[in-house]
């Protein structure tokens, strides 16, 4: 076989947009790194730290800088928000605080759990979950905001007994949360229902393309991807030789997962995972980008209870 055609076979199988991963931030000082999201592709905002001290980094693939937060606030675990001027970060001991454009407003709940993730819809419409963390609480939590308030979210019994949700998501009609356990649910944001996950590892990050299909990763010592929509439920559609933290599901069908030991990985349309190379052995915990512009994968080393995080962000071209 000529090499032309050997070539074309190698770039049908890969996919036209290769996706290389390359080191932006190591072992940056301000911690360890938990989440990525922004506005924009020149806007990206990254959240974590130490136990004591939370830190919102804010930048692009030419780099990243602090961003000032309130004093006091401790390790931050998730951001999320609908615009520039409306974004939200939890984290330990109740922490939520809300960024305006141009400063920081306090809403932080008085509890010992942490929020371990966050969903805005938009400024009227916001979503928070939680639980038990190494630094305290006992119990998951779930959170709505209605543009003035947090209030609880009454949970079907079966959750009572649940120790944390990790991650809330909306998919472009109903709201979803995952959790310890294998725990799911799915409902309008008012009234929830347990859906069936086949799995008993925690679900750590849950995320769609916004058409009602989600994709949810979790896992113990080896990772597992979950499939479906809120009609048909949801079923293993992948495993990984590494757990699972991180989730983006791009426009063009294909899903990126990140996880232990710098693992990154892509799922494609027909729901084969394929190891992408990593440049990095440490967690990454959180992978987001833009379609068509810039793919952040997030961590460090944040695999037990430390006084000494440190960072990791990396960065490919998104397809």
């Amino acid at each position: 076989m000529g090499r032309f055609w050997m070539g074309l076979m190698a770039m049908l199988m890969t996919g036209c947009n290769s996706i290389e991963f390359s080191v932006l931030v190591d072992n940056a000082s301000e911690g360890g790194f938990w989440s990525a999201w922004g506005p924009s592709p020149d806007d990206v905002w990254v959240v974590g730290g130490q136990a004591d001290a939370g830190v919102v980094m804010r930048g692009n693939a030419d780099g990243f800088s602090s961003l000032g937060v309130p004093e006091g606030t401790p390790l931050l675990n998730w951001v999320h928000g609908s615009s520039a001027s409306d974004i939200w970060v939890g984290g330990l001991s109740g922490a939520l605080l809300h960024w305006d454009g141009s400063s920081w407003s306090d809403h932080s709940v008085d509890m010992d759990e942490a929020f371990w993730g966050l969903y805005v819809v938009s400024p009227s419409e916001a979503y928070a979950v939680g639980g038990l963390s190494g630094w305290g609480g006992d119990t998951r939590v779930a959170m709505r905001y209605d543009g003035t308030t947090w209030t609880d979210i009454s949970l079907p019994a079966e959750l009572d007994e649940s120790k944390a949700l990790f991650k809330v998501h909306h998919d472009g009609t109903d709201i979803w949360m995952v959790g310890a356990q294998g725990a799911a649910l799915v409902g309008d944001g008012d009234q929830f229902e347990p859906v069936a996950t086949g799995v008993t590892a925690d679900l750590s990050t849950i995320h769609s393309r916004g058409d009602g299909r989600v994709f949810a990763v979790g896992g113990q010592a080896t990772g597992v991807i979950v499939s479906g929509t809120r009609a048909e439920g949801l079923s293993e559609v992948a495993q990984a030789p590494a757990r699972l933290f991180g989730v983006h599901a791009l426009g063009s069908g294909d899903v990126i997962v990140s996880g232990f030991q710098g693992y990154l990985g892509r799922l494609s349309a027909e729901e084969a995972l394929v190891p992408i190379p990593t440049p990095t052995s440490q967690i990454l915990h959180a992978v987001f980008g833009h379609d068509g512009k810039r793919l952040y994968a997030v961590g460090g080393n944040i695999g037990s209870i430390s006084d000494d995080f440190t960072g990791v962000i990396l960065t490919s071209k998104a397809p």
